[in-house]
C-alpha cells in the first residue's frame, strides 16, 4: 500500500525550463545583466532563486531586487498559461 504518489509533470506536459528562462533573461537584461541565453541556461540551470541572485551579484556586481523576481514570475505563470 502506498501513502503518497508525487507526479512530476514538469518537464512531462510541458518543457517549462525554456520558458522560464527566456523570460528571466528578458528581465536580467533589462537591469544591464550581460548573459546571452545560451550562458544563462547554462550557468543557472538548477539554482535556486537565491542562489542565481548571488551569482549574478558575485559575477556581474548588479543586485537583483526583490521587485524584480516577483514580476518575473508572474510573466512565467502567464507564459505557462
Amino acid at each position: 500500500m502506498f501513502e503518497l504518489i508525487v507526479f512530476d509533470m514538469d518537464g512531462v506536459l510541458v518543457d517549462s525550463e525554456p520558458i522560464a528562462n527566456r523570460i528571466l533573461h528578458q528581465y536580467l537584461s533589462a537591469l544591464g545583466v550581460p548573459m546571452t541565453l545560451d550562458e544563462l541556461t547554462r550557468d543557472t540551470l538548477g539554482l535556486s532563486t537565491a542562489s542565481m541572485r548571488r551569482l549574478i551579484h558575485d559575477r556581474y556586481a548588479i543586485t537583483v531586487p526583490d521587485e524584480t523576481i516577483a514580476t518575473q514570475r508572474a510573466a512565467v505563470f502567464a507564459a505557462y498559461e
